[in-house]
Protein backbone atom coordinates (compact mmCIF):
# COMPACT_ATOMS: atom_id res chain seq x y z
CA UNK A 1 0.00 0.00 0.00
CA UNK A 2 1.59 3.23 -1.09
CA UNK A 3 -0.72 5.34 1.08
CA UNK A 4 0.72 4.04 4.35
CA UNK A 5 3.66 5.91 5.82
CA UNK A 6 6.90 4.07 6.46
CA UNK A 7 10.00 5.16 8.39
CA UNK A 8 12.68 3.53 6.24
CA UNK A 9 15.93 5.40 5.64
CA UNK A 10 15.80 7.89 8.53
CA UNK A 11 19.32 7.37 9.90
CA UNK A 12 20.24 11.08 9.55
CA UNK A 13 17.37 12.28 11.79
CA UNK A 14 17.83 12.70 15.56
CA UNK A 15 16.05 10.35 17.98
CA UNK A 16 13.43 12.90 19.09
CA UNK A 17 12.35 13.69 15.55
CA UNK A 18 12.38 9.99 14.67
CA UNK A 19 10.09 9.29 17.66
CA UNK A 20 7.66 12.02 16.64
CA UNK A 21 7.58 10.69 13.08
CA UNK A 22 6.96 7.16 14.37
CA UNK A 23 3.96 8.36 16.40
CA UNK A 24 2.59 10.31 13.44
CA UNK A 25 3.04 7.34 11.08
CA UNK A 26 1.23 5.06 13.54
CA UNK A 27 -1.70 7.46 13.86
CA UNK A 28 -1.93 7.91 10.09
CA UNK A 29 -1.70 4.15 9.40
CA UNK A 30 -4.32 3.48 12.07
CA UNK A 31 -6.67 6.06 10.56
CA UNK A 32 -6.26 4.75 7.00
CA UNK A 33 -6.86 1.17 8.13
CA UNK A 34 -9.85 2.11 10.28
CA UNK A 35 -11.49 4.13 7.51
CA UNK A 36 -10.82 1.40 4.93
CA UNK A 37 -12.47 -1.22 7.16
CA UNK A 38 -9.29 -3.31 7.40
CA UNK A 39 -10.07 -4.71 10.86
CA UNK A 40 -7.12 -7.14 11.12
CA UNK A 41 -4.55 -4.57 9.97
CA UNK A 42 -6.21 -1.92 12.16
CA UNK A 43 -5.79 -4.19 15.21
CA UNK A 44 -2.07 -4.56 14.40
CA UNK A 45 -1.57 -0.84 15.19
CA UNK A 46 -2.59 -1.41 18.79
CA UNK A 47 -0.15 -2.19 21.60
CA UNK A 48 -0.72 -5.50 23.36
CA UNK A 49 -1.39 -3.80 26.71
CA UNK A 50 -3.18 -0.81 25.21
CA UNK A 51 -6.84 0.09 25.42
CA UNK A 52 -9.08 2.55 23.65
CA UNK A 53 -11.15 5.23 25.33
CA UNK A 54 -13.86 7.32 23.76
CA UNK A 55 -15.21 10.62 25.01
Amino acid sequence: MGALRRLDGLSAIDAGTKGCLAIRATVENRTVRRDAGERERFAACRHEEGFMMAT
